[in-house]
């Protein structure tokens, strides 16, 4: 008998049925799913255990490493593939199936093991090494978005710690090994032979391998120079093969994810009245402060990273040649910070016969550094300030218990950003000569030089901030006045390396000898100058007048030292800066040298108060003086100081230096010297009675003048 059941106890029989598929469903993929340990032992081909195998389960990030007796032990799927790694050695990949037991014998990489190694004066295959020296091939550096090679090696090498500061083109902390001195730790690079102390001015793209030396063994042949390590890279060249054009470029983006942890506003008015408390202090009035403000969030940016590079390469039997050019830019994670690199490397090589060769290898860079703020002052500040004032248009200044230690972050990011204009220039290269002969024997020559010019103006802008605690509640801060420094170093390293090597095999013995000869030399030029406004001339906010030597563009200024009181005056009203260079003595004599590119050297003598030394440069730029320094020695100190100049006392007669403006050329007459140049001025030198005399006419000028337009 057939019995009809009713609509609702058929969907319930319905629903219990696919809920037990479901149960049974599940119970079989966690069987099928479930993992298991796999154990085993890991040796070499001489049957002796591993230590550090690496063992990964592919395409995951589940990983162990052999013990010192080679053994390991893993959680895996049955399905899983185990990838057994270690440095020398093949890398084998390993199905696990149902097996509990796997036992792995690894195999010597005979190609790795071939490999040549650059060790100091020479190089050698990576099986004859005895010293701790880790290689980086170009590839690896090449592939990472950053603008330092360095950067690039973060987390890569054992041994070898590396801290990027973040901030746009800096130059990474490294140590290899720790610090080794309390003197620094640096290490010394070798960039083709060439000793250097940075690597900055290499693109990454055209670096072909670099080698770290650790150990003291691999280190001793650079002597005390090695001590805290040394870091050789060899730059690209052409390889064998038919002309070949590479173009590559990559972009990315940077951003601050981590941020230290900070109280809000109301955290921090608690905290610091308990800390006045505690201290028997009254607390501190909060009432006008109502901001809340993550000074973090207000400094950072994400920031932009690209990478572009073209090079040409190409090479037959006798000759080879590479041609690379790059552009790195790069935005810091503070607001504002940009840095820039062009790069330029070229090598030729070409074999004048079998056994002799010669060629060149150079690398050049421009440089355009990041005006780099500090985060300090942002995690210092306090957080109940509000960042801008609408009403009066200007940023806040901070409570009273810290604005006489910080400013408001914002005025260093933002006031003050773009007020450091850096411009460095780095040229090395070299070229050298092998000879072979004799089979076994290889003579090799080669000289180097390396130049870098490095220039850095600063401006000091007057900076206003709202402060309700001051009069009219606006507050300057600083001295109230424009200044700017500059700043230029120029070093020059030259080395010179004659190298003999050689080189035999029998059997499976071989052996390498060398001895060689090296010189270097190193010069270091820095000069550093700085002016405040005078009274009333404003240094203007424009990268143009940022010169020490250059003054305000609408105003003549002549200093001048009167015969009798020494005394400087301003006078006068046009488009050009002029400036008093005085030295003269009761029995002295003068002399000017001119060669012809507004350059003039005066000596004086003054047999009752010793010897001064005067030097002067003068270029024309858009019909203003600039660049006029001063070399004062023994006795006399004369010296300029917020726009003043210190002269002699008891001086009898005087040089004037005089700029007026032209038409479309301007003469110099100084001494008899004449120059023609394009600019936009005349300069003038005269002197004694008639120096007076035009000092005594433009003061008349300045009086009339003054009387026209009061």
């Amino acid at each position: 008998m057939k019995r009809n059941l009713n609509p609702p106890m058929k969907r319930a029989l319905r629903l219990k049925n696919l809920f037990l598929t479901a149960c049974f469903l599940l119970i079989g993929t966690a069987a099928f799913s479930q993992e298991h340990t796999v154990t085993g032992v890991v040796t070499d081909s001489f049957k002796e255990p591993l230590i550090g195998v690496s063992i990964v389960v592919q395409g995951t990030n589940t990983g162990v490493v052999t013990g010192l007796d080679g053994d390991y032990s893993i959680q895996v799927p049955a399905d899983a593939t185990l990838e057994f790694s270690y440095v020398g050695m093949e890398k084998q990949s390993i199905k696990v199936g149902n097996r509990n037991v796997i036992n792995v014998q690894m195999k010597e990489d005979s190609q790795m093991l071939a490999e040549t190694v650059v060790i100091g004066y020479g190089s050698a295959k990576k099986r004859d090494l005895t010293g701790s020296i880790t290689n980086i091939k170009g590839d690896e550096i090449a592939n990472k978005p950053v603008a330092n090679p360095l950067s690039a090696l973060q987390g890569k090498v054992a041994g070898v710690q590396i801290i990027n500061s973040g901030k746009a083109g800096a130059d990474p902390e490294i140590r290899v090994r720790g610090t080794n001195s309390i003197n620094g730790y640096k290490p010394l690079y070798v960039v083709d032979g060439l000793f250097n102390d940075n690597i900055n001015f290499l693109n990454p793209q055209d670096i072909e391998s670099m080698e770290i030396l650790k150990d003291p063994s691999s280190l001793a042949i650079f002597g005390v120079r090695g001590a805290n390590g040394v870091i050789i890279i060899t730059t690209k060249k052409a390889k064998e093969g038919q002309t070949r054009v590479n173009i590559n470029g990559s972009f990315g983006f940077k951003a601050i994810t981590n941020k230290i942890a900070m109280v809000d506003a109301d955290g921090f008015k608690l905290l610091y009245n308990e800390q006045l408390r505690n201290e028997g202090n009254p607390e501190y009035d909060f009432s006008d402060w109502t901001g809340n403000t993550n000074w973090q969030d207000e400094i950072f940016q994400t920031g932009f990273i690209t990478n572009n590079n073209i090079s040409i390469t190409g090479a037959s039997d006798k000759h080879s040649f590479y041609l690379g050019a790059g552009y790195a830019y790069e935005q810091g994670n503070i607001k504002h910070e940009k840095y820039s690199k062009i790069t330029l490397n070229i090598s030729n090589d070409y074999k004048v016969t079998d056994n002799f060769k010669v060629g060149f290898q150079f690398n050049g860079a421009r440089m355009l550094p990041a005006d780099s703020k500090s985060v300090a002052t942002a995690l210092r500040a306090a957080p109940v300030a509000e960042v801008y004032n609408k009403e009066y248009g200007l940023y806040t200044s901070l409570p009273g218990f810290q604005k006489a230690q910080m400013n408001n972050p914002m005025v260093d990011v933002d006031l003050k950003a773009n007020t450091t204009k850096a411009e460095n220039y780095r040229g090395s290269g070299n070229i050298y000569g092998q000879w072979d002969f004799l089979k076994h024997f290889q003579f090799k020559a080669m000289f180097s030089l390396d130049y870098a010019s490095n220039n850095t103006r600063t401006y000091t802008p007057i900076i206003k901030v709202y402060d309700a605690s001051a009069e009219g509640d606006i507050a300057t801060l600083g001295t109230g006045k424009t200044g700017v420094t500059q700043a230029k170093e120029t070093e020059m390293k030259v080395q010179s390396d004659y190298l003999l090597t050689y080189t035999n095999s029998w059997g499976d013995h071989s052996l390498t000898a060398t001895a060689g000869f090296t010189t270097y030399y190193n010069k270091l030029e820095n000069l550093n100058a700085g002016r405040t406004q005078g009274v009333g001339l404003i240094i203007p906010d424009n990268p143009d007048k940022w010169y020490v030597s250059i003054g305000d563009a609408n105003r003549i200024r002549v200093e001048h030292l009167h015969p009798k009181n020494a005394q400087n005056r301003t006078s006068g009203s046009a488009q050009c800066d002029a400036r008093l260079q005085h030295a003269t003595g009761s029995a002295g004599t003068n002399r000017q040298q001119g060669d012809n590119r507004l350059r003039h050297e005066t000596q004086q003598q003054n047999r009752q108060h010793g010897q001064i030394g005067l030097r002067g440069e003068t270029q024309l730029r858009g019909g203003a003086a600039i660049a006029h320094h001063l070399r004062h020695d023994n006795r006399h100190n004369a010296r300029q100081q917020a726009g003043e100049r210190h002269h002699p006392q008891n001086a009898r007669s005087g040089w004037l230096v005089f700029l007026r403006p032209l038409g479309a050329a301007a003469e110099q007459r100084a001494g008899g010297a004449k120059h023609q140049s394009g600019n936009q001025c005349e300069h003038h030198v005269v002197g004694g009675k008639q120096a007076v005399r035009l000092a005594n006419q433009i003061e008349r000028v300045r009086a009339l003048d003054q009387a026209r337009h009061p």
